[in-house]
């Protein structure tokens, strides 16, 4: 899947969901909610690597997978174990 969307960081694995595992971006109820979401991602390439406003201290090497039901770019740094998400600009 090609995506042409522009996308914004969200957040990532470590600072999206709370003590008790419940998330604080809407995008997810909860951990196992995100499980079951990243489950049903397809892998997914870009137009241009401009699509994507990512903080500096991401990886450049990560790889991504989009979400249909939730409209969310998931992207994941193998190295170190991280989820990034990433939301449409409207």
């Amino acid at each position: 899947m090609i995506l042409k969307n522009n996308w914004y960081y969200l957040g990532n694995c470590v600072s999206s969901f709370d003590e008790d595992s419940n998330s604080i971006i809407p995008q997810f109820q909860d951990a196992s909610d995100f499980a079951c979401v990243l489950e049903d991602c397809v892998p997914c390439n870009f137009l241009s690597s401009n699509q994507i406003a990512m903080p500096s201290d991401i990886c450049s090497k990560i790889e991504f997978v989009y979400s249909d039901e939730r409209n969310l770019l998931i992207g994941y740094d193998s190295n170190i174990d991280v989820h990034y998400f990433f939301a449409p600009v409207n």
